[in-house]
């Protein structure tokens, strides 16, 4: 904050320019859409059909994911808790990683965790 705050009293007024982000690269954008909403996105042509098959082939890697990343995260949990000397809600963190990693999937995202 102190570096910005020089810059902007000190080095910007006698025209000395640093770069920013925009100068770097495009920071334009929209918000993401649903995929089953985004008209430029043919899902249907490139998504396998919804079958109990594919929820079989599915389920036990998505378990595992999952599983892997809710022990990190409740691992980190339990070491920020003891850095801190305070008590974190193991449920809400569960909650809301499950909540993150769904909107996550449904804005055409890919799910990550908290690891250390």
């Amino acid at each position: 904050i102190g570096s910005t705050i020089l810059e902007w009293a000190l080095v910007r007024p006698i025209g000395y320019r640093t770069n920013t982000v925009e100068d770097l690269a495009s920071v334009a954008g929209s918000f993401p859409v649903p995929v089953w909403f985004d008209t430029t996105y043919d899902y249907k042509s490139q998504l396998p059909p919804f079958t109990g098959t594919l929820i079989g082939e599915i389920l036990p890697t998505a378990i595992t994911a999952a599983t892997i990343g809710l022990l990190e995260s409740l691992l980190t949990l339990q070491l920020i808790d003891e850095i801190l000397n305070n008590k974190g809600s193991s449920n809400r963190e569960a909650f809301g990683q499950g909540l993150g990693q769904f909107l996550s999937g449904m804005l055409g995202g890919m799910g990550g965790c908290t690891t250390i």
